[in-house]
């Protein structure tokens, strides 16, 4: 099989030990693909292809025909399903309401009212390049922790609507906004897979074109 078998824009997953990972990876550029990035598994049990401990995934592209959105429109290829493999949260949203409201103070408002403002997507954590079995043994080395704190200090942003980096701004120091961002292990935070089997679904849905929109 060679690169001529693939659509312009189609991606490739190449599952190899950790150790030679570098070696399919450039095996694959000089076969002429793109490399777009690497993920690893980490586990605790017979993968039935590797040792115990992590499997390396290599993510190569065809190079497109255009641009990515030329390139699905004509091929149905070249684009990450992102929004399908997000990583579920229960962090609240925080949203730019209005200007002297102080949500809106802290993320700049003014004509942006109504944005989504800092925390992650309500639709999920953006996917990481780390998948882990949920063993004991893997997630043990994962902190405990309660992601960004309980509160933020309240700040008045003024100036930087029309020249970035020129403004000013000025804490609060009588009250902050409290939140609730979860604890745990710091493991929940990413793509939890316990088997081989569940890596390579999440992998064809994150190469699959879907609603998600081109991801790279």
């Amino acid at each position: 099989m060679s690169i001529d078998d693939f659509k312009p824009g189609e991606h490739v997953a190449v599952f190899a030990p950790p150790i030679s990972v570098h070696r399919y990876a450039i095996a694959l550029e000089d076969a002429g693909f793109e490399i777009r990035d690497q993920l690893v598994w980490l586990h605790d049990q017979d993968s039935g292809l590797f040792l115990q401990g992590s499997v390396a995934i290599v993510l190569a592209r065809v190079p497109p025909a255009g641009t990515i959105a030329e390139n699905v429109l004509k091929f149905g290829t070249g684009a990450l399903n992102i929004d399908a493999c997000r990583i579920p949260h229960d962090d609240p949203d925080i949203e730019r309401k209005k200007f002297d409201s102080p949500l809106g103070m802290e993320h700049c408002a003014r004509d942006r009212e109504g944005e989504r403002g800092a925390g992650p997507s309500p639709l999920g954590r953006f996917p990481a390049n780390v998948l882990h079995d949920g063993s004991e043994v893997v997630l043990r080395p994962f902190p405990d922790t309660k992601g960004a704190g309980g509160s933020m200090p309240i700040a008045k942003v003024t100036g930087y609507g029309t020249n970035i980096g020129e403004g000013s701004y000025a804490y609060d120091n009588s009250a902050r906004i409290t939140f609730d961002s979860g604890e745990g292990s710091a493991g929940r935070f990413f793509k939890s897979a316990g088997s081989l089997a569940d890596v390579v679904d999440y992998i064809q849905t994150l190469i699959s074109t879907g609603s998600g929109g081109p991801g790279r």
